[in-house]
């Protein structure tokens, strides 16, 4: 009694219209899925190299550690510090980060982190004394 096309039971098959929409969006999610895992890989990976560049600067600050010691006439212990600064002063760091982040964004974080690291390797770079290298490795940190 009623045309097909203006009322169709809820069994009747899908037009070719609604199979090819359906496939487009299906390959649309499938893009933005794969765009979502390369991010993830990206940031994980980004995120991966702050650890390994403080395993690195362990491994540089020991290849200099000798003639550092010789030229500012380090004990045991001034050395001992001296190697742990960084490190001890990148975990409080953190939740500077965070609070700098949250307050003028993750762009503006990065850029504060990167002036002050730039700083503190200035201050390594120049120091005249053992104070002056430790608070280079502290600012860095």
């Amino acid at each position: 009694m009623f045309p097909r096309n203006v009322f169709s039971s809820p069994c009747a098959s899908p037009s070719q219209k609604d199979v090819a929409a359906t496939a487009a969006d299906e390959e649309d999610e499938d893009e933005d899925e794969n765009a979502i895992k390369y991010k993830a890989v990206a940031v994980a990976a980004l995120a991966s190299l702050s650890g390994w560049l403080l395993g690195y600067d362990i491994g540089v600050v020991n290849g200099a550690l000798l003639p550092l010691s010789t030229h500012f006439g380090l004990s045991h212990t001034q050395m001992e510090l001296l190697v742990g600064t960084l490190n001890a002063v990148a975990l409080p760091g953190t939740f500077l980060a965070s609070y700098v982040a949250d307050r003028w964004g993750r762009k503006r974080g990065l850029e504060v982190g990167a002036v002050a690291f730039m700083i503190g390797n200035l201050l390594m770079t120049f120091a005249i004394s053992y104070g002056h290298f430790v608070l280079g490795r502290a600012i860095a940190g």
